[in-house]
């Protein structure tokens, strides 16, 4: 009975703390949002093959207050993510990531998922002082974040589209033929 009531007792102090303690966003950090700019404008350093793109350097420009944006590859290749930072109370800063899909259809949307999770590790791994991980990478810390306001698909996207498409080719093929077959055949030479 004893144990009981411990154990029932312990349930309820650990659950009224878990209730009662301030949730934070792990996209919420402990920095003025003139920090976190300046923090999110330095260069990235990828040269030892460890950032989101192996050797390809991170190319960081922005807005001057509000938006950093971290082109790969090339400046202004497009292949890069826009942080917005905003202002949230009691000095800290909110980070939210949106990246344009580079390309059309669900494949092209998913490479985009792939690179915003990754984006988004180093933005994590640059805020919070510690080394770009490539396994958070993998969308571990992505998935906390908000969700992208561009739609980019998913694999049941892309799988229905590949559907779509080999039924497609079907058709043409059958089409093909079928006008091969109402064609009429040449005669041979001398009949």
């Amino acid at each position: 009975m004893k144990v009981m009531i411990l154990g029932v007792s312990a349930a309820a102090l650990v659950g009224g703390w878990f209730l009662l303690s301030p949730y934070t966003p792990p996209n919420i950090y402990p920095v003025a949002p003139e920090a976190a700019y300046a923090k999110l404008m330095e260069p990235v350093k990828t040269g030892d093959g460890d950032g989101p793109y192996d050797r390809l350097e991170v190319y960081p420009s922005g807005n001057g207050k509000s938006e950093v944006r971290w082109d790969t590859g090339m400046k202004g290749s497009g292949r890069g993510c826009t942080i917005l930072i905003a202002p949230v109370e009691g000095g800290r800063t909110q980070l939210d990531m949106t990246c344009p899909n580079i390309g059309e259809g669900a494949a092209a949307g998913l490479t985009t998922v792939m690179r915003r999770n990754k984006m988004i590790e180093l933005a994590d791994a640059t805020m919070t002082g510690r080394a770009y991980d490539a396994e958070r990478a993998r969308g571990a810390t992505a998935a906390k974040w908000p969700k992208d306001d561009v739609e980019h698909g998913t694999i049941f996207d892309a799988q229905s589209e590949a559907f779509q498409m080999q039924a497609e080719e079907m058709r043409s093929l059958r089409e093909m033929e079928k006008a091969e077959a109402e064609r009429p055949k040449p005669k041979p030479p001398g009949w």
